[in-house]
């Protein structure tokens, strides 16, 4: 009967009313998601670069650490091989003696 399908057709507006809301909800979702995505990428490309700067800095503080040893080792060779040579020279030029009192 009319009534029949009247009721059916109300029903078939409410669910298309329904499925409209919910994809409308579901696109304003997509699109926030698509705005956290992008602003995600945005700050990515500026930490990036600068992970891969902290990292090349980390790798030469290492090497640096590695090369300290041999550096101060080297340094205190140097050290005695200056002291040694004012001995040297201290003793040639008399410098290894006192004074005289006049």
């Amino acid at each position: 009967s009319i009534d029949v399908l009247e009721h059916e057709m109300q029903q078939l507006e409410w669910s298309w009313e329904g499925l409209r809301a919910s994809l409308l909800l579901s696109s304003a979702r997509e699109a926030s998601l698509e705005a956290r995505l992008s602003d995600a990428q945005a700050r990515l490309a500026i930490l990036t670069p600068q992970v891969h700067a902290l990292a090349a800095l980390a790798v030469e503080a290492h090497n640096l650490m590695e090369g300290l040893p041999e550096a101060i080792r080297a340094g205190a060779r140097r050290l005695l091989h200056l002291e040694q040579q004012a001995r040297k020279g201290a003793a040639a030029h008399g410098g290894g003696q006192r004074a005289r009192p006049r």
